[in-house]
């Protein structure tokens, strides 16, 4: 004969792990990539130029500004040139050129004809991550 059980279902082991450890933490994780999903896409302008003379002294000069409606806050850029990254972090970044972040690259062997891979990773508070990739040409970009 079965004899009920005496403890309420909260004092089951079992349960509340399953509620602690899978449920609570399924729940949050949903919750963020739902937020996540609400917000609005980041908006980055690139331009580039050469600087230096010759192919062993040039140096690849990058300026990036935004153009989200609006102050972007808590954020990271980062931009990586043939495997070398550096790195921008921000408490608050305005809008628009006036506003721009400018890096340089100093190129240890460039030729003319030469495909430069740029990758850019943007990450703040109140945007999607941007992540673009292109290929500095020396004068353009190739997707242009």
């Amino acid at each position: 004969m079965n004899q009920p059980n005496p403890q309420p279902w909260y004092q089951d082991g079992w349960t509340m792990f399953i509620v602690a450890f899978l449920m609570i933490p399924g729940f949050s994780y949903l919750g963020y990539i739902g937020y996540q999903n609400q917000l609005p896409p980041a908006k980055l302008q690139l331009t580039g130029r050469m600087e230096g003379g010759g192919e062993q002294n040039s140096t690849l000069v990058l300026t990036t500004w935004h153009q989200h409606p609006g102050t972007l806050h808590k954020g990271k850029l980062s931009v990586s040139v043939n495997g070398k990254s550096q790195y921008h972090s921000f408490e608050t970044w305005e809008p628009n050129d006036a506003q721009a972040i400018v890096l340089t690259f100093p190129l240890s062997h460039y030729a003319p004809d030469q495909e430069i891979p740029v990758t850019i990773r943007l990450v703040t508070k109140d945007t999607k991550p941007f992540h673009f990739q292109d290929a500095w040409l020396g004068i353009t970009w190739k997707s242009n």
